[in-house]
């Protein structure tokens, strides 16, 4: 408290980038106490130490189902358990909440980048698999116009 009744009451709302009031000035001890001050680096420090990631049990297992199955008939928090334990993500990289999974953001990243990975493969299997009909239904319309101008031919020359 004595720390920011010592500063400048402006430091605590908004960030000056000098004390001279310039443009194109910056003082980065200015600007870190600053930001020291008003509790914005304690702020951040804190979220990365701890599990920024906050997502519910029924959100989770519906977005990372992909990844792994997990039975039906259990209820979200459970769920959500068995998978994180099937993914083999680190304990101390996840906790289980009443109602949330808080994860670290390293951890996110790399189920999101899986996920994402998956729904491009899945994405191009049905793909692959609708040009194919597309294509064997173009060659099975070539074929019938084939017959068709062959027949007309045939009549023409008879």
């Amino acid at each position: 408290l004595a720390r920011i009744n010592a500063a400048q009451p402006h430091f605590v709302r908004c960030i000056n980038p000098n004390s001279q009031k310039q443009a194109h000035k910056m003082e980065p001890e200015m600007i870190l106490d600053q930001l020291r001050c008003s509790g914005l680096m304690e702020a951040v420090r804190v979220s990365r130490a701890g599990f920024p990631i906050r997502i519910l049990h029924a959100d989770f297992v519906a977005r990372f189902t992909i990844l792994i199955q997990v039975p039906s008939q259990q209820d979200a928090a459970a769920s959500a358990a068995k998978m994180c334990q099937g993914l083999r993500i680190p304990q101390e990289h996840y906790r289980m909440g009443k109602t949330k999974v808080f994860m670290r953001r390293e951890i996110n990243d790399k189920l999101e980048e899986e996920r994402s990975k998956l729904l491009v493969k899945q994405a191009l299997a049905l793909q692959r698999v609708v040009r194919g009909h597309q294509a064997r239904v173009y060659v099975r319309w070539l074929k019938k116009q084939r017959q068709k101008a062959a027949a007309q031919m045939q009549r023409f020359v008879r």
